[in-house]
């Protein structure tokens, strides 16, 4: 590994190389050199620690936020939050129509959620139909191209278990 008069390390990224850019006077012009000031020094020790601080710091994030959204809840109405904590005896939904309720508002916001999707789309691509849609899109993406079949391959099967048998015995080959 070659190093910098710092002591940091080089990479070689060939892949970064520009022909319209000349190298240094004594750089060898096949090659871009690049400090690596993050290359991957440190131990698996060190990569732990690092990935505990940050789960810890996340964590301690989503409890502060959690703890600060029950506060204030409770601030804006101590006697609703209190209700909600106290157990009561209060007549339940049954599973059948909490269910019910459940796939309704499912359905409405799948619904409306990809309309809104098409609608978007639609307005962005500026189409009035399926077919000026599907010209845009034959136009915005690229063709994929047809390969002819080889004569020596089969492309009917009466059945699942002729195709597996066929497969079976070209994957031997």
């Amino acid at each position: 590994m070659a190093l910098n008069s710092d002591g940091s390390a080089l990479l070689m990224e060939p892949h970064l190389l520009r022909p319209d850019v000349t190298g240094l006077p004594g750089q060898d012009d096949s090659i871009t050199q690049t400090t690596a000031a993050t290359a991957p020094t440190g131990s698996k020790s060190e990569t732990i620690s690092k990935a505990v601080f940050l789960g810890g710091v996340t964590f301690l994030g989503l409890l502060s936020g959690f703890g600060s959204a029950l506060a204030m809840a409770k601030k804006r109405d101590p006697t609703s939050f209190d209700k909600g904590l106290l157990p009561e005896a209060k007549k339940l939904e049954s599973g059948a129509s909490f269910a019910l309720r459940a796939l309704g508002w499912g359905t409405l916001y799948a619904v409306s959620g990809v309309g809104l999707l098409c609608f978007t789309v639609y307005k962005i691509l500026d189409v009035q139909s399926a077919l000026d849609f599907r010209q845009k899109m034959k136009n915005l993406m690229p063709s994929v191209p047809k390969r002819e079949p080889n004569p020596s391959e089969r492309t009917e099967f009466a059945s699942i278990r002729e195709f597996f048998e066929y497969y079976g015995e070209e994957k031997r080959k």
